[in-house]
């Protein structure tokens, strides 16, 4: 009885297999038209944002002033670097890096465009700012550079700061990757269009050759209906045999 199952599951997927394969037409336009479609998307109907990176050096002054540098020291420094991300987020600073980078929008649209983070578990901070004019997020990421080298240290004793990098006006755009849209739009369209057709395949009643019959009822066969252009290939073949052994 379980190898009869096992042989029933595979003649299953085997059926599938060749489902997917008569199929295959369907499948790779599918997974075509999902590909234009985001192409189109990417292209065209979402606008691309740029992406500005500013990068600061936050140390322990007492440690800079030492000239040797502790474990307890570095600790400190990562911790000041937390203690910065929390004071640029602040609407004092915020006011500040707009005035320096002479760029009109209000605090909470400022807000959504800047991030800053520490890289990795080190004393670096890194200002992100991200805007659909590549200008723009330029002046921004700059401003807070200078901002934060300028007015933190005053305001957080025994800090020092220093710009590693000022922020480039990048030429291409960091969002939408149309290149990595479309390959994930292709490779959703082929699994969509796969699972369309397994589903159909799986759905589908109908009795198409006597191997069906054991997932009916165990309706008793009265008569097979052949292919007729499969009989009347079958039927000229045996004329012609027939005729080659008479000659």
């Amino acid at each position: 009885m379980e190898s009869q199952t096992n042989s029933s599951q595979e003649i299953d997927l085997f059926k599938l297999a060749l489902a997917l394969l008569h199929n295959k037409v369907f499948i790779i336009i599918a997974s075509l038209v999902f590909g234009v479609i985001a192409y189109i998307v990417s292209a065209f109907f979402i606008t691309p944002l740029y992406e500005s990176t500013s990068s600061l050096y936050v140390n322990n002054y007492n440690a800079q002033k030492n000239g040797m540098i502790s474990s307890s020291d570095v600790s400190a420094s990562k911790s000041l670097v937390e203690t910065y991300i929390k004071i640029l987020s602040s609407n004092s600073i915020k006011s500040l890096v707009l005035e320096k980078s002479g760029i009109q929008i209000d605090l909470e649209s400022l807000k959504e465009m800047a991030k800053a983070s520490s890289d990795g578990n080190t004393e670096i901070l890194k200002i992100v700012v991200t805007h659909e004019d590549p200008q723009v997020a330029t002046a921004i990421a700059n401003a807070y550079a200078e901002v934060a080298f300028e007015y933190i240290p005053g305001i957080v004793d025994g800090s020092s700061v220093k710009i590693i990098d000022y922020a480039i006006e990048r030429d291409k755009p960091s969002s939408p990757n149309t290149f990595r849209n479309v390959i994930l739009a292709v490779l959703l369209g082929f699994i969509f269009s796969c699972m369309i057709v397994v589903v159909r395949e799986i759905m589908d009643n109908r009795v198409k050759s006597l191997e069906d019959l054991p997932n009916t009822n165990q309706i008793p066969v009265l008569g097979i209906i052949p292919n007729y252009e499969q009989a009347m290939s079958n039927l000229k073949s045996f004329y012609e045999r027939t005729d080659k052994e008479e000659a």
